[in-house]
């Protein structure tokens, strides 16, 4: 009689792929950045110190325009998180957005005056 063969070895077990969430993440970070970018460059643009002759460049016109457009874009964030936060590939890249939305205006408006603030005094 003869012996059975002895059995194959087990394959390893696969390992899942790597994900890049911390990435994804980043990626999210850096599109939410773009609202508080505008807000920061308006604030070349303006001035606090009319009455008292402000020394800086002052264009009412290129900083309301510079405001609406961190307005539009902080709109097409709140829905650009929204639709990430479903797609479950790209759900990290909505938390980033998402974590902008709160973050964007607060340190938008702060930086804002901090750079009108020292552009024109």
């Amino acid at each position: 009689m003869s012996t059975p063969p002895p059995p194959a070895p087990a394959s390893p077990p696969v390992a899942p792929p790597p994900t890049h969430n911390g990435r994804r993440y980043l990626i999210g970070l850096v599109l939410g950045f773009i609202p508080m970018l505008a807000l920061w460059i308006s604030g070349v643009f303006m001035c606090g110190f009319l009455q008292y002759g402000c020394p800086g460049i002052v264009n009412a016109t290129v900083s309301n325009i510079l405001v609406t457009l961190a307005e539009i874009s902080l709109v097409g964030v709140v829905i650009g998180a929204i639709v990430c936060l479903f797609i479950k590939r790209a759900r990290f890249v909505g938390y980033g957005l998402l974590t902008m939305v709160f973050i964007a205006p607060i340190v938008g408006v702060i930086g804002c005056t901090v750079i009108s603030g020292a552009t024109h005094a």
